[in-house]
């Protein structure tokens, strides 16, 4: 594995030292933690309210292996969409980034490719859900650490299959089971209510069934229980009211 030089420009602050270290422990084939935690401290360090990171794949497809400072519905449905390379060039030529921003409903966003040695490793999608932006050091520091990182995995495994795992663990990582409250629903079951939140994240059966480690047909059938639970007749109206109850929780 190809070795990467200390961010020497500009670390000055705790949070750039903390993303500086995390970088630099960067080692062996697996880098999925690793990538996570480095995702885990960009949000400080760069000014940005949510970062993903994305390895290419065998596929030529962008997949999602770390990210922080999303919602778990943006990072279950991310992690089920790679995104072709050849698409993404396009999307962000010519002043792409505002328009990918509009695209997801936020102020900005800024992706940095991870080049080494001439070639597209992955990319960071760094930003914002407000008009706060980061100043020329935080963008140098951005750029300077996707530069870092490129060197760090470009000889790890990142055959599509491996990457697709990665993605499945990520997303798996931020798919609760326990819910607190006394809501109308709470008489499912803690594994209904979860799927029925996952098919409202837009997820497909198959998606579902490979995050839960389950069949399609386990998938079908813990959607009849809880419709039956419910009273209700179709998937919809029972997922309208696990999402209304959610809601409910947080306001």
């Amino acid at each position: 594995m190809g070795s990467a030089e200390p961010l020497a420009l500009p670390v000055e602050r705790p949070e750039q030292q903390a993303l500086a270290r995390a970088v630099a422990a960067i080692r062996g084939p697996d880098v999925r933690d690793p990538l996570q935690a480095v995702a885990e401290e960009m949000p400080l360090a760069l000014s940005v309210d949510f970062v993903n990171i994305r390895l290419l794949g065998s596929d030529w497809n962008l997949h999602l292996v770390a990210a922080s400072g999303c919602t778990p519905i943006e990072i279950r449905k991310r992690a089920f969409q790679p995104i072709a390379v050849a698409r993404a060039r396009e999307a962000l030529a010519s002043g792409g980034h505002s328009k990918v921003a509009r695209s997801l409903g936020i102020e900005w966003l800024e992706v940095a490719w991870m080049r080494a040695g001439g070639e597209d490793v992955g990319t960071i999608a760094v930003g914002s859900r407000t008009k706060r932006r980061p100043g020329e050091r935080e963008f140098r520091l951005l750029r300077q650490a996707a530069t870092a990182l490129a060197e760090r995995v470009r000889d790890t495994d990142r055959r599509a299959a491996t990457l697709r795992a990665c993605s499945v663990r990520l997303a798996r990582s931020w798919t609760p089971y326990e819910w607190p409250g006394d809501g109308p629903v709470d008489r499912l079951r803690p594994r209904e209510r979860g799927i029925l939140e996952l098919y409202a994240d837009g997820l497909s059966t198959a998606d579902i069934a490979t995050l839960l480690v389950i069949s399609p047909h386990t998938v079908r059938t813990h959607v009849k229980l809880a419709m039956r639970r419910l009273g209700v007749h179709r998937r919809s109206v029972a997922e309208t009211m696990v999402r209304a109850d959610q809601i409910g929780q947080v306001l």
